[in-house]
């Protein structure tokens, strides 16, 4: 079939543009037919499409006796932490028996380099072995290398929990030694990072749609109706997003979600609802093409969060130094709370469609921790999930894969491959690795 050459051709940067007050202001676009020279049928089949790479963490480990699925291969059956994910089980794949090679002074530390990065913590602080430093890049960082000139942003970071050690402890993305990629924890600064630029104020957010509508009309008018469909569909998803992130709460006497500055509550993190703002907004950011690689930290190494909605009082990894039921009860609930926020993402991920699958199908989403329980700190029995389709580049459906103490790098290679097939390694000196974990790729 020949490509129409009647519709319009838009660049994949194309950017809704306006004035407010005499400020440029612009917006991103979803992916739109008009963006690509592909055939309708190339289109529909994700022929072209981008990939994209998201890694989720949350600190402290999890509880593996209620973690680790009772069979291995597809159809296996939810665990309790895994429960959540019960309407996307099919995109996922959990690994268990990997071991991580970062074995030093600081087990959080390494743990974190060992699961998103496959190089040991370096330039220690011998009054404060908190304050290390992976000795290369965090694996977003080698598969931003090669996708992320194409796209508006080389990559993005947000965080949910303000509650972190401090340090090298702090940051899940790494260029390279002392080189971190803080996580940007204010929607309203992610949000104006996206759409608005850095430093706008409350007001000029609330009139972006006003100040771009001119310039969409136009562009509409030039559309096919699948693409028309597409821009209303973003337009009003980006009205929302911004209505929720600026909503103040009115004023009475019932207790209110805070707004989504995440500011805390009397103390208490909103966890929440940041988690939810965080990936409606890292969602929007993969449609629009303006970042294919994210990363987000639920919380922070060690994990000094306290997760209130469970009942506790005390943070995390003090309570992970508890045996009692009580405790181990907690813990377990936090890592519930944990997973409702990936599911979450997941879901958002799966509904959004592309070509004639969904967002979902064409990104790979990595889930892990620092250590696999906090009690112990052990590089032994990682918690590993694998979920999406990277443009049939990973098994649908998804299975439970267990193999007992091999590297966890083959793990971060096998990511970073299905969205990049050129990276041909990850890892320096224990952690380094060529191999990928085949039994989850096709």
């Amino acid at each position: 079939m020949k490509i129409d050459k009647t519709r319009p051709t838009l660049g994949r940067r194309t950017l809704l543009r306006g004035l407010v007050g005499g400020t440029a202001v612009s917006m991103g676009l979803p992916l739109l037919e008009a963006m690509t020279d592909h055939t309708a049928e190339a289109r529909a089949g994700g022929d072209g499409l981008p990939r994209r790479l998201i890694t989720f963490m949350f600190g402290n480990g999890v509880r593996l006796d209620r973690w680790i699925p009772s069979e291995s291969g597809p159809g296996y059956s939810l665990s309790e932490a895994l429960a959540p994910l019960a309407a996307v089980r099919d995109n996922c794949s959990v690994l268990s028996g990997f071991t991580h090679q970062m074995a030093g002074a600081n087990g959080h530390d390494n743990g974190l380099y060992g699961s998103f990065s496959g190089h040991r913590g370096d330039y220690y602080d011998a009054t404060d072995p908190l304050q290390s430093r992976p000795s290369g890049p965090s694996i977003d960082q080698v598969v931003a290398d090669v996708i992320g000139g194409e796209t508006y942003m080389r990559s993005l970071h947000v965080g949910n929990s303000k509650r972190t050690p401090g340090g090298g402890a702090s940051t899940l993305s790494f260029r390279g030694p002392n080189q971190p990629n803080p996580p940007m924890l204010n929607p309203q600064d992610v949000f104006n990072r996206l759409f608005v630029g850095a430093g706008a104020d409350a007001e000029t957010r609330s009139r972006i749609l006003d100040a771009v509508l001119d310039d969409a009309r136009g562009l509409r008018d030039r559309l096919g109706q699948t693409d028309r469909m597409r821009l209303d569909a973003h337009l009003d998803s980006v009205d929302r997003l911004e209505q929720q992130i600026t909503a103040v709460p009115p004023p009475c006497d019932a207790p209110q979600m805070p707004p989504e500055t995440n500011a805390d509550d009397n103390g208490v993190e909103p966890l929440e609802s940041v988690a939810r703002v965080m990936a409606d907004l890292v969602v929007v950011a993969l449609r629009c093409d303006l970042v294919r690689v994210v990363t987000m930290q639920q919380t922070g190494p060690v994990c000094q969060s306290i997760y209130a909605m469970t009942g506790a009082t005390l943070e995390n990894h003090s309570m992970s130094h508890e045996s009692s039921p009580e405790m181990l009860d907690l813990l377990h609930q936090a890592v519930v709370v944990n997973m409702e926020a990936f599911a979450y993402l997941l879901e958002q991920l799966a509904a959004e469609p592309e070509g004639d699958g969904s967002l979902l199908d064409q990104s790979v989403v990595l889930l892990g921790s620092d250590v696999s329980e906090g009690l112990t700190h052990s590089p032994e029995d990682m918690p590993f999930i694998v979920a999406g389709g990277a443009g049939g580049r990973l098994r649908n459906p998804g299975l439970h894969h267990r193999d007992p103490s091999r590297n966890a790098s083959d793990v971060l290679l096998t990511c970073a491959q299905a969205v990049a097939p050129q990276i041909e390694s990850i890892g320096s000196q224990a952690g380094y690795t060529e191999q990928t974990v085949a039994e989850i790729m096709v």
